[in-house]
């Protein structure tokens, strides 16, 4: 559960402590990302992937590429993505039918930009408006790919494609306004920011996830076990 949905929205209000209730109100929730989950026959070996990422930036200023994200026109490339392979991952594991193979590509793209219409509505259902924005903005991440996989767009190449985008966020994983990371990954908000302690001041209650430590798998095992630990003590 998303912490910033759990104490604003879950939550009893009386039993919060008024010092938790003003940091929940400063914590600013993370941004979300743009997804492609591609079914393909090109072998990703063989267009020079590996089993790690690619993580592209078009500048070497990592400020000036995410601040320009926002910025983009929806046919521009992508200023910032990562591709990636399940099947080159863990080629024994057999994510796809034999010749064909899949592909990630993961871009940030704001909640509020340009979705917003369509917030609080149902997977789905968002009518055709939605679903042509989302595959034009699916198609142009797709191509801006097409750097490190060349003609992945071309359509007798796209076995299979589908987009998502924080409005899936919001609606499949219910995290707040989409975001990946729970609360934004920004100085003031680490530390004391968070609730790097596990704790809330309510007895029995503690926070794990991305919203305690801080965001990432190593982070959010640790206070996942930290949190267990002081739950196994309270109840002797």
């Amino acid at each position: 559960m998303d912490t910033l949905i759990a104490f604003r929205d879950l939550i009893d209000p009386g039993i919060i402590p008024r010092s938790v209730k003003k940091k929940v109100a400063r914590l600013r929730p993370s941004s979300g990302s743009f997804y492609a989950f591609i079914g393909t026959r090109i072998d990703p070996a063989t267009a020079g992937l590996t089993d790690a990422k690619i993580i592209h930036f078009e500048y070497t200023d990592v400020n000036r590429t995410f601040a320009s994200i926002p910025a983009r026109q929806q046919s521009d490339p992508f200023p910032y993505y990562f591709v990636t392979s399940p099947s080159l991952k863990d080629p024994d594991c057999r994510h796809a039918p034999d010749g064909c193979y899949l592909i990630e590509i993961i871009s940030g793209l704001g909640y509020e930009h340009p979705f917003t219409p369509w917030s609080g509505s149902r997977s789905r259902e968002r009518g055709r408006e939605y679903f042509r924005l989302k595959n034009q903005i699916g198609m142009s991440l797709v191509r801006s790919a097409e750097r490190y996989i060349p003609d992945l767009s071309i359509s007798s190449h796209l076995d299979y494609v589908e987009f998502a985008t924080p409005l899936s966020n919001e609606y499949w994983v219910n995290s707040f306004n989409g975001g990946n990371f729970g609360p934004e990954q920004a100085p003031d908000q680490f530390g004391p920011g968070r609730f790097v302690n596990c704790t809330a001041g309510i007895e029995g209650l503690f926070v794990v996830g991305a919203g305690a430590i801080s965001a990432g798998v190593a982070s959010c095992i640790v206070s996942g076990v930290w949190a267990a630990n002081q739950a196994v003590e309270l109840l002797g």
